[in-house]
């Protein structure tokens, strides 16, 4: 039976090529982005949140390079390199937390940035209630949001001295990956 279905299929022809990729989102309005940066400004996520985001990429590019390298995770080397990597990236990053203050509130509020002026408008009025207030503590809306706006402010900080991270450890980076195009 499923050799009269493969037939029909190949008499057919050849299958349909996919779908063209949907196109890129395009930037937010510039002004819809300042009403959307405002609700920050409003409704500041706890001041130690920056910091917490930093120390959470750091991590995870340490992870990652390690787990490039080779190294066993557990094992003897791991725990002295993770703690070389995380102290010299940590001494690089953190200097220069403010100045990622301004990307990283952007990033949070970009989400937003699609909805109309009006509508930013509508619900800061309603976060500056109790009851608006309290859902926004509450909801924890952006928590997620905060590890992937600290994954992109931080990316280029990390990059800028990853190479001489991977000599602190004796390790060369893994070739970059294919090209999709």
């Amino acid at each position: 039976m499923s050799f009269a279905f493969a037939a029909i299929a190949l008499a057919m022809g050849a299958a349909p090529p996919p779908p063209p990729p949907p196109p890129p989102v395009p930037p937010p309005d510039p002004a819809a982005l300042a009403e959307a940066v405002l609700i920050w400004r409003d409704h500041p996520p706890h001041p130690r949140t920056l910091e917490l985001s930093a120390e959470f990429s750091i991590r995870e590019r340490v992870v990652y390079m390690l787990t490039a390298a080779g190294v066993r995770r557990g094992g003897r080397q791991w725990f002295a390199k993770y703690r070389v990597l995380q102290d010299f990236l940590s001494s690089r990053i953190s200097p220069h937390l403010q100045e990622n203050e301004r990307p990283f509130v952007e990033c949070l509020a970009r989400r937003y940035a699609y909805m109309s002026i009006g509508d930013l408008r509508t619900l800061r009025a309603f976060l500056s209630t109790p009851a608006g207030s309290s859902f926004w503590r509450m909801s924890s809306v952006y928590d997620q949001d905060e590890f992937d706006c600290a994954r992109s402010v931080f990316r280029d900080d990390i990059e800028a001295v990853e190479a001489e991270a991977w000599r602190l450890i004796g390790a060369r980076p893994p070739p970059p990956a294919p090209s999709v195009d």
